[in-house]
């Protein structure tokens, strides 16, 4: 029969042996030191992790008030001494931390409201006086329905916040900017429209997202997607377009548009930015001034009296083909030209004199000048030249406008010598 060796400890000690109370307090121990090192791994395994990251990490815990800060955070707001990171300290510590930030006061107050009130994660952002933007979340830390202390998270979000900016600024610089809207290159399909479109051609924008161009662009045929290509697509260099076109409004209108087409891609996708710009009244103007310059053409041609207009610095701007035939050259070829490139200098500087005279003086001024055409013939003209100026006063040039009175010369010297033969006559009589 086996005896229990427990019923005689004495003779175990006796022996060398531990007891079973000893060796299980020994088991026990062992399995508390695997449980303490299991949790020092465990602790050292968080700790690295936390580390790790590259967000700025700050426990604090209320009770004890203990603090943890993690790598990042000391890289982002410096070392601080370890006398403010002890219990106690958390407003010495808050307002080395404010003396960091662009906004100090504003920074300590938000940090003494978000201690006492936070219940749920709350985040807002901190610019830094070196330009840094961080982002900061606080979360609490709650036990068995009890908020037993904070974590604060810190993310640098610099360049993000400056992406942001960037893409804001540009957004408000489209939205802002003269009208555009965009085209899908293949569906040639408006995908963006700014306000100032929308206002131009009197559409909504949830009408005029998605309009295909040719409901536009009253100059390209709808079933012809040739036509659309060749005005608003772009050669595989992306060299912008430029010409002029008609779109169709909402409200039934149509106005003349100059239009500008360039590519603009990223690594996603590329659309035809179009730009354009209501042209209907300035060309309604050069087209009215077209008419007006006609008709004064015509009407100055029709005048068989030699007209002329010169600039300040005496070169022709106009004449009339009575003039251009004393020189026989065409208009085209006298305009543009001065005195001294159509008749001898002797003449030219003597009417270059009188020119500035009349410019001087602001006045009219006649003369009567005998002239040899190519032919050979001379006829006499009674020449008046007069200043012309804009409608605000602003001397423009000269003008001028030719008679010929040859006939009128001739008839008066005949008138003449008929009264001094008259007189002669009577004078021998007596």
């Amino acid at each position: 029969m086996t005896e229990n060796p427990d019923r005689f400890p004495l003779l175990q000690r006796l022996l060398g042996r531990p007891s079973r109370a000893e060796i299980e307090l020994l088991a026990a121990n062992k399995a508390q030191e695997r449980r303490i090192k299991a949790l020092g791994a465990s602790l050292a395994f968080l700790t690295n992790t936390l580390n790790s990251t590259n967000d700025g990490v700050m426990a604090v815990h209320f009770s004890s008030g203990s603090k943890y800060v993690n790598t990042r955070f000391t890289e982002m707001w410096g070392q601080a001494p370890d006398a403010l990171m002890a219990p106690g300290q958390e407003v010495a510590l808050m307002a080395l931390h404010a003396t960091l930030v662009k906004d100090g006061a504003l920074f300590i107050a938000r940090a003494n409201e978000l201690w006492s009130s936070v219940e749920s994660e709350v985040f807002d952002e901190i610019e830094m006086n070196d330009g840094r933007i961080l982002e900061r979340t606080i979360t609490p830390v709650v036990t068995n329905g009890a908020k037993v202390g904070l974590t604060f998270n810190f993310r640098d979000v610099t360049e993000r916040s400056r992406a942001d900016r960037k893409i804001l600024f540009n957004r408000l610089v489209v939205e802002n900017s003269g009208p555009l809207f965009w085209l899908d290159p293949s569906q040639q399909r408006v995908v963006y429209a700014n306000k100032a479109a929308c206002e131009q051609l009197h559409y909504g924008i949830e009408e005029f997202i998605s309009m295909k161009i040719s409901a536009i662009d009253v100059d390209v045929d709808a079933g012809d997607e040739s036509v659309a290509e060749l005005k608003f697509g772009l050669d595989p260099t992306g060299t912008p377009k430029h010409f002029e076109s008609r779109f169709g409004c909402g409200d039934g209108q149509l106005i003349d548009v100059a239009v500008s087409v360039f590519l603009a891609q990223d690594e996603k996708r590329a659309v035809h930015v179009v730009t354009f710009q209501d042209i209907t009244e300035q060309k309604n103007a050069t087209e009215q001034t077209q008419r007006e310059r006609a008709t004064l053409h015509a009407l100055i041609n029709s005048i068989p009296d030699p007209i002329f207009y010169k600039n300040l610095q005496g070169r022709y701007l106009g004449c009339n083909d009575a003039f251009a035939e004393i020189f026989a050259r065409p208009v085209a070829d006298i305009v543009g030209r001065s005195d001294y490139q159509l008749i001898d200098r002797d003449w030219a500087d003597r009417v270059t004199a009188v020119d500035r005279n009349i410019l001087a003086r602001r006045e009219k001024s006649a003369s009567e000048q005998w002239i040899t055409y190519k032919d050979g013939r001379r006829e006499l003209f009674e020449t008046l030249k007069a200043p012309f100026c804009d409608n605000e006063g602003g001397l423009l040039g000269i003008m001028g406008i030719g008679r010929n009175i040859t006939q009128r010369k001739k008839a008066e010297d005949d008138v003449r010598l008929a009264k001094e033969s008259a007189e002669e006559a009577t004078r021998t009589k007596s």
